[in-house]
Protein backbone atom coordinates (compact mmCIF):
# COMPACT_ATOMS: atom_id res chain seq x y z
CA UNK A 1 0.00 0.00 0.00
CA UNK A 2 1.29 3.57 -0.59
CA UNK A 3 1.99 5.34 1.96
CA UNK A 4 1.47 9.39 1.21
CA UNK A 5 2.49 11.95 3.59
CA UNK A 6 1.15 15.27 4.13
CA UNK A 7 1.36 16.73 7.52
CA UNK A 8 -1.34 19.70 7.62
CA UNK A 9 -1.42 22.65 9.23
CA UNK A 10 -4.55 24.90 8.98
CA UNK A 11 -4.67 28.74 10.23
CA UNK A 12 -1.48 29.07 10.02
CA UNK A 13 -0.52 32.66 9.15
CA UNK A 14 -0.11 33.98 12.70
CA UNK A 15 -0.85 37.42 14.23
CA UNK A 16 0.80 36.80 17.60
CA UNK A 17 -1.23 37.71 20.71
CA UNK A 18 -0.10 41.07 23.07
CA UNK A 19 1.18 39.61 26.30
CA UNK A 20 1.81 36.38 28.17
CA UNK A 21 -0.60 35.35 30.87
CA UNK A 22 0.05 33.41 33.98
CA UNK A 23 -1.16 29.87 34.58
CA UNK A 24 -0.68 27.57 37.71
CA UNK A 25 3.11 27.32 39.38
CA UNK A 26 4.33 24.19 39.61
CA UNK A 27 3.63 22.57 43.16
CA UNK A 28 7.06 22.73 44.39
CA UNK A 29 10.07 24.93 45.17
CA UNK A 30 11.31 26.73 42.58
CA UNK A 31 14.10 24.96 40.19
CA UNK A 32 16.25 25.99 37.23
CA UNK A 33 17.65 23.45 34.35
CA UNK A 34 15.16 20.48 35.08
CA UNK A 35 13.27 19.40 31.72
CA UNK A 36 9.96 19.37 30.54
CA UNK A 37 7.19 17.15 27.85
CA UNK A 38 4.59 16.75 26.15
CA UNK A 39 2.28 13.78 26.10
CA UNK A 40 -0.38 12.60 24.86
CA UNK A 41 -2.26 16.41 25.61
CA UNK A 42 -0.69 17.01 29.01
CA UNK A 43 2.96 18.78 29.96
CA UNK A 44 5.37 17.07 32.03
CA UNK A 45 8.29 18.10 34.46
CA UNK A 46 10.62 16.56 36.18
CA UNK A 47 14.44 16.75 37.67
CA UNK A 48 16.12 20.39 38.01
CA UNK A 49 18.12 21.98 40.95
CA UNK A 50 15.67 23.10 43.53
CA UNK A 51 18.57 24.69 45.83
CA UNK A 52 18.59 21.08 46.55
CA UNK A 53 17.74 17.62 44.88
CA UNK A 54 15.27 16.72 47.66
CA UNK A 55 12.17 17.00 45.02
CA UNK A 56 14.32 17.00 41.80
CA UNK A 57 12.74 13.13 40.96
CA UNK A 58 8.85 14.63 41.39
CA UNK A 59 7.29 14.11 38.65
CA UNK A 60 4.14 16.56 37.87
CA UNK A 61 1.48 16.44 34.60
CA UNK A 62 0.38 19.15 33.67
CA UNK A 63 -3.75 19.46 32.35
CA UNK A 64 -4.48 22.74 30.67
CA UNK A 65 -8.10 22.23 30.63
CA UNK A 66 -7.93 22.62 34.80
CA UNK A 67 -5.17 24.71 34.76
CA UNK A 68 -3.69 22.30 37.61
CA UNK A 69 -0.85 20.25 37.73
CA UNK A 70 -0.96 16.45 39.05
CA UNK A 71 1.89 14.26 41.07
CA UNK A 72 2.98 11.09 38.65
CA UNK A 73 5.12 8.53 39.29
CA UNK A 74 8.55 9.33 40.95
CA UNK A 75 11.49 9.38 38.37
CA UNK A 76 13.67 6.36 39.60
CA UNK A 77 17.18 7.67 38.42
CA UNK A 78 19.67 9.60 40.36
CA UNK A 79 18.84 12.89 40.76
CA UNK A 80 20.13 15.08 38.42
CA UNK A 81 20.09 18.75 36.22
CA UNK A 82 21.10 19.52 32.92
CA UNK A 83 19.25 16.34 31.22
CA UNK A 84 18.36 15.81 27.63
CA UNK A 85 14.80 14.63 26.74
CA UNK A 86 13.03 13.90 23.52
CA UNK A 87 9.42 12.24 23.34
CA UNK A 88 8.86 9.39 20.30
CA UNK A 89 5.85 7.09 20.09
CA UNK A 90 3.91 8.61 23.18
CA UNK A 91 7.04 8.04 25.30
CA UNK A 92 9.49 10.45 26.94
CA UNK A 93 13.30 9.46 27.49
CA UNK A 94 15.69 11.18 29.40
CA UNK A 95 19.25 11.30 29.07
CA UNK A 96 22.18 11.97 31.22
CA UNK A 97 22.79 14.71 33.14
CA UNK A 98 24.99 16.43 36.04
CA UNK A 99 24.19 14.23 39.30
CA UNK A 100 23.38 15.61 42.65
CA UNK A 101 27.26 13.57 43.36
CA UNK A 102 28.40 16.35 40.84
CA UNK A 103 28.86 13.44 38.06
CA UNK A 104 28.25 13.29 34.03
CA UNK A 105 25.66 11.11 33.38
CA UNK A 106 24.94 8.61 30.64
CA UNK A 107 21.90 6.61 31.71
CA UNK A 108 18.35 6.44 29.77
CA UNK A 109 15.22 6.46 31.16
CA UNK A 110 11.95 5.98 29.17
CA UNK A 111 8.67 6.99 30.74
CA UNK A 112 5.12 5.72 29.56
CA UNK A 113 2.23 8.33 30.10
CA UNK A 114 -0.25 5.46 29.88
CA UNK A 115 1.09 3.38 32.72
CA UNK A 116 2.76 5.95 34.56
CA UNK A 117 5.81 3.72 34.70
CA UNK A 118 9.41 4.11 33.85
CA UNK A 119 12.04 1.83 32.35
CA UNK A 120 15.80 1.81 31.90
CA UNK A 121 17.30 1.36 28.61
CA UNK A 122 20.57 1.38 27.15
CA UNK A 123 23.00 3.71 28.22
CA UNK A 124 23.90 6.05 25.60
CA UNK A 125 26.84 4.72 24.16
CA UNK A 126 29.09 8.30 23.99
CA UNK A 127 30.63 10.38 26.45
CA UNK A 128 29.25 11.07 29.58
CA UNK A 129 27.74 14.51 30.01
CA UNK A 130 25.58 17.43 30.64
CA UNK A 131 24.16 19.95 28.98
CA UNK A 132 23.27 18.18 25.56
CA UNK A 133 20.58 18.68 23.25
CA UNK A 134 17.62 16.35 21.81
CA UNK A 135 14.74 16.26 19.80
CA UNK A 136 12.70 14.01 17.87
CA UNK A 137 12.28 13.91 14.02
CA UNK A 138 9.72 11.32 12.54
CA UNK A 139 10.04 8.30 14.31
CA UNK A 140 13.76 8.84 15.25
CA UNK A 141 15.48 10.68 18.21
CA UNK A 142 18.72 12.68 18.22
CA UNK A 143 21.07 14.06 20.60
CA UNK A 144 24.43 15.69 20.74
CA UNK A 145 26.59 18.03 21.87
CA UNK A 146 26.57 18.71 25.48
CA UNK A 147 29.63 19.04 28.11
CA UNK A 148 31.61 16.89 30.61
CA UNK A 149 33.92 18.84 33.52
CA UNK A 150 36.61 19.69 31.35
CA UNK A 151 35.47 19.69 27.48
CA UNK A 152 32.63 20.63 25.36
CA UNK A 153 31.70 18.31 22.73
CA UNK A 154 30.25 18.47 19.27
CA UNK A 155 29.30 14.78 18.81
CA UNK A 156 25.72 14.14 17.37
CA UNK A 157 23.59 10.73 17.43
CA UNK A 158 20.41 8.83 16.70
CA UNK A 159 18.60 6.70 18.23
CA UNK A 160 16.18 4.20 17.26
CA UNK A 161 13.44 3.18 20.03
CA UNK A 162 12.43 -0.23 18.26
CA UNK A 163 16.29 -1.67 18.67
CA UNK A 164 17.25 0.87 21.46
CA UNK A 165 20.06 1.31 20.26
CA UNK A 166 22.11 4.61 19.16
CA UNK A 167 23.94 5.27 15.78
CA UNK A 168 27.07 8.33 16.09
CA UNK A 169 26.50 10.66 12.66
CA UNK A 170 28.52 13.10 11.47
CA UNK A 171 29.51 15.91 14.21
CA UNK A 172 27.61 19.67 14.58
CA UNK A 173 29.06 21.94 12.59
CA UNK A 174 28.71 24.65 14.85
CA UNK A 175 31.63 22.51 16.55
CA UNK A 176 31.76 21.72 20.49
CA UNK A 177 28.86 23.87 22.45
CA UNK A 178 27.45 23.02 25.30
CA UNK A 179 23.33 24.71 25.94
CA UNK A 180 22.64 24.78 22.18
CA UNK A 181 18.92 25.37 21.68
CA UNK A 182 17.62 22.50 19.77
CA UNK A 183 13.80 22.05 18.12
CA UNK A 184 11.86 20.01 14.99
CA UNK A 185 10.06 21.92 13.01
CA UNK A 186 8.20 20.90 9.42
CA UNK A 187 10.11 17.61 9.79
CA UNK A 188 14.17 18.77 9.82
CA UNK A 189 15.46 19.50 13.22
CA UNK A 190 17.05 23.40 14.21
CA UNK A 191 19.85 24.14 16.36
CA UNK A 192 21.73 27.06 17.29
CA UNK A 193 23.37 29.47 19.88
CA UNK A 194 25.31 27.84 22.96
CA UNK A 195 28.78 28.02 24.35
CA UNK A 196 32.41 26.54 24.40
CA UNK A 197 34.02 26.14 27.65
CA UNK A 198 37.93 26.28 26.32
CA UNK A 199 37.93 29.30 25.99
CA UNK A 200 33.92 30.61 26.94
CA UNK A 201 33.00 31.16 23.61
CA UNK A 202 29.46 32.36 22.70
CA UNK A 203 28.05 30.90 19.02
CA UNK A 204 24.95 32.89 17.44
CA UNK A 205 25.32 30.22 14.86
CA UNK A 206 22.41 28.22 13.26
CA UNK A 207 21.67 24.71 11.34
CA UNK A 208 19.02 22.62 10.20
CA UNK A 209 19.76 18.90 10.06
CA UNK A 210 17.59 17.12 7.26
CA UNK A 211 16.96 13.54 8.49
CA UNK A 212 16.86 12.54 4.99
CA UNK A 213 20.20 12.62 4.16
CA UNK A 214 21.59 13.07 7.17
CA UNK A 215 23.06 16.54 6.39
CA UNK A 216 23.81 20.04 7.83
CA UNK A 217 22.45 23.13 6.18
CA UNK A 218 23.35 26.89 7.83
CA UNK A 219 19.97 28.34 9.10
CA UNK A 220 19.49 32.54 10.00
CA UNK A 221 20.74 33.35 12.80
CA UNK A 222 18.56 34.84 16.05
CA UNK A 223 17.94 38.23 15.63
CA UNK A 224 19.22 38.65 19.15
CA UNK A 225 22.89 38.99 19.75
CA UNK A 226 24.44 35.96 21.97
CA UNK A 227 23.19 33.89 24.73
CA UNK A 228 22.91 30.52 26.65
CA UNK A 229 20.73 28.79 29.11
CA UNK A 230 17.51 30.02 26.92
CA UNK A 231 14.85 27.69 26.15
CA UNK A 232 12.92 26.50 23.15
CA UNK A 233 9.72 24.96 22.22
CA UNK A 234 8.29 23.49 19.34
CA UNK A 235 5.23 22.14 18.17
CA UNK A 236 6.70 21.11 14.72
CA UNK A 237 4.43 23.43 13.22
CA UNK A 238 5.98 26.85 14.58
CA UNK A 239 8.35 27.11 17.70
CA UNK A 240 9.61 29.66 20.47
CA UNK A 241 13.09 30.80 21.88
CA UNK A 242 13.19 33.06 25.15
CA UNK A 243 15.22 34.12 27.51
CA UNK A 244 18.81 33.10 28.84
CA UNK A 245 22.01 34.88 29.64
CA UNK A 246 23.91 36.78 27.34
CA UNK A 247 28.06 36.75 26.83
CA UNK A 248 27.96 39.47 29.75
CA UNK A 249 26.13 37.68 32.05
CA UNK A 250 23.02 39.78 31.97
CA UNK A 251 19.65 37.90 31.94
CA UNK A 252 17.59 37.93 28.84
CA UNK A 253 13.68 38.07 28.74
CA UNK A 254 12.94 38.49 24.79
CA UNK A 255 11.03 35.88 23.08
CA UNK A 256 10.93 34.86 19.39
CA UNK A 257 9.12 33.02 17.18
CA UNK A 258 9.54 30.90 14.18
CA UNK A 259 7.44 29.13 11.71
CA UNK A 260 7.63 27.72 7.60
CA UNK A 261 8.64 31.18 6.45
CA UNK A 262 11.85 30.40 8.36
CA UNK A 263 12.17 34.11 9.64
CA UNK A 264 12.15 35.15 13.05
CA UNK A 265 10.07 37.35 14.63
CA UNK A 266 9.59 39.09 18.03
CA UNK A 267 6.82 37.95 19.92
CA UNK A 268 5.71 39.93 23.37
CA UNK A 269 8.87 39.26 25.57
CA UNK A 270 8.64 37.32 29.11
CA UNK A 271 6.85 39.12 32.16
CA UNK A 272 9.86 38.54 34.07
CA UNK A 273 13.04 41.04 33.56
CA UNK A 274 15.11 38.13 32.60
CA UNK A 275 15.07 34.15 32.97
CA UNK A 276 17.70 31.35 32.29
CA UNK A 277 17.36 27.55 33.04
CA UNK A 278 13.48 27.98 32.16
CA UNK A 279 11.89 24.55 30.65
CA UNK A 280 8.52 24.54 28.62
CA UNK A 281 6.28 22.18 26.73
CA UNK A 282 3.79 23.15 23.57
CA UNK A 283 0.04 22.03 24.27
CA UNK A 284 -2.60 22.39 21.41
CA UNK A 285 -1.13 25.40 19.87
CA UNK A 286 -0.35 26.99 22.75
CA UNK A 287 3.36 27.40 24.15
CA UNK A 288 3.89 26.99 27.82
CA UNK A 289 7.33 28.35 29.68
CA UNK A 290 8.33 28.08 33.45
CA UNK A 291 10.59 27.74 36.36
CA UNK A 292 14.27 28.74 35.91
CA UNK A 293 16.23 31.75 37.57
CA UNK A 294 15.48 35.15 37.71
CA UNK A 295 17.84 37.69 37.47
CA UNK A 296 17.88 38.13 40.94
CA UNK A 297 19.12 34.85 40.95
CA UNK A 298 16.12 33.58 42.73
CA UNK A 299 14.60 29.80 41.86
CA UNK A 300 11.43 30.24 40.62
CA UNK A 301 8.08 27.72 40.20
CA UNK A 302 6.04 30.20 38.04
CA UNK A 303 4.93 29.29 34.55
CA UNK A 304 3.58 31.17 31.66
CA UNK A 305 1.29 30.77 28.50
CA UNK A 306 1.43 32.21 25.45
CA UNK A 307 -1.13 31.80 22.47
CA UNK A 308 -0.52 33.10 18.92
CA UNK A 309 -3.65 34.30 17.27
CA UNK A 310 -4.25 33.08 14.16
CA UNK A 311 -5.89 33.42 10.99
CA UNK A 312 -6.17 31.06 7.76
CA UNK A 313 -3.62 31.99 4.66
CA UNK A 314 -5.26 33.38 1.11
CA UNK A 315 -3.39 30.81 -0.48
CA UNK A 316 -1.86 26.68 0.16
CA UNK A 317 1.77 26.13 1.12
CA UNK A 318 3.05 23.00 -0.04
CA UNK A 319 6.69 22.34 0.75
CA UNK A 320 9.29 21.30 0.30
CA UNK A 321 8.37 20.56 -3.53
CA UNK A 322 10.20 18.29 -4.88
CA UNK A 323 10.57 15.66 -1.99
CA UNK A 324 11.44 12.47 -1.47
CA UNK A 325 9.33 11.26 1.35
CA UNK A 326 7.26 13.97 2.71
CA UNK A 327 4.90 17.47 2.05
CA UNK A 328 3.87 19.89 4.23
CA UNK A 329 0.55 21.57 3.14
CA UNK A 330 -0.89 24.38 4.92
CA UNK A 331 -4.24 25.46 4.05
CA UNK A 332 -7.29 26.02 5.89
CA UNK A 333 -9.35 24.00 7.72
CA UNK A 334 -11.86 21.39 6.75
CA UNK A 335 -10.44 21.99 2.64
CA UNK A 336 -10.97 18.49 0.84
CA UNK A 337 -7.59 17.28 -0.63
CA UNK A 338 -6.96 14.91 -3.45
CA UNK A 339 -3.75 13.38 -4.28
CA UNK A 340 -3.94 13.12 -8.41
CA UNK A 341 -1.88 11.07 -11.15
CA UNK A 342 -0.23 13.88 -13.67
CA UNK A 343 -3.58 12.45 -15.88
CA UNK A 344 -5.90 13.27 -13.23
CA UNK A 345 -6.58 9.54 -12.18
CA UNK A 346 -7.17 9.88 -8.40
CA UNK A 347 -4.97 8.25 -5.73
CA UNK A 348 -6.42 9.10 -2.80
CA UNK A 349 -8.41 11.68 -1.03
CA UNK A 350 -8.78 13.09 2.64
CA UNK A 351 -10.43 16.33 4.84
CA UNK A 352 -6.99 18.66 6.44
CA UNK A 353 -8.81 17.75 9.84
CA UNK A 354 -7.34 14.34 9.17
CA UNK A 355 -3.81 15.99 10.59
CA UNK A 356 -1.17 13.28 10.71
CA UNK A 357 2.02 12.31 9.85
CA UNK A 358 1.98 10.04 6.73
CA UNK A 359 4.98 9.53 3.84
CA UNK A 360 5.27 9.21 0.38
CA UNK A 361 8.17 7.65 0.30
CA UNK A 362 6.76 4.40 -1.42
CA UNK A 363 5.16 6.60 -3.80
CA UNK A 364 7.09 6.28 -7.62
CA UNK A 365 8.90 9.00 -9.02
CA UNK A 366 7.26 11.34 -11.11
CA UNK A 367 4.57 14.29 -11.33
CA UNK A 368 1.15 14.24 -9.30
CA UNK A 369 -1.19 17.12 -8.89
CA UNK A 370 -2.62 18.13 -5.54
CA UNK A 371 -6.17 19.47 -5.72
CA UNK A 372 -7.33 21.57 -2.49
CA UNK A 373 -11.17 22.42 -2.32
CA UNK A 374 -12.08 24.90 0.33
CA UNK A 375 -14.79 26.41 0.82
CA UNK A 376 -14.67 29.95 -0.97
CA UNK A 377 -12.47 28.68 -3.33
CA UNK A 378 -9.94 25.37 -5.31
CA UNK A 379 -6.56 25.38 -6.54
CA UNK A 380 -4.45 22.79 -7.83
CA UNK A 381 -0.88 22.59 -7.19
CA UNK A 382 1.72 20.54 -9.08
CA UNK A 383 4.17 18.50 -6.46
CA UNK A 384 7.32 16.05 -7.51
CA UNK A 385 7.99 12.49 -5.83
CA UNK A 386 12.24 12.78 -6.82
Amino acid sequence: MKQIVFLFLFLSSFIHAQTWTSVTSVPTAGRDDGICFALNGSGYIVTGYLGTFAESNKLFQYDASTNSWNEKSVFPGIARQYSSVFTLNNKAYIVGGYSEFSQALNDVWEYDAFTNSWSQKTNFPGIARWHATATSIRNTAYLGMGTTADSTLADFWKYNPDLDSWIQLSNYPGGPNRSVLGFSLFNEGIFGEGFDINPITYSNSWYSFNPSTETWTSFPPLPAGLRSYGTAISNEMSAIVCGGMDENSIFKNDCFYLDHTKTWRAIPALPVTGLKGAKGFALNGRFYLGTGLNDNLTRISDFFQYTPEMKSPKESLLFPNPSKDYFNLITEANAKVSLLSIGGQLIKQFKTNDSGFLEITNLPIGLYLLLIEGKKSSEIKKIAKV
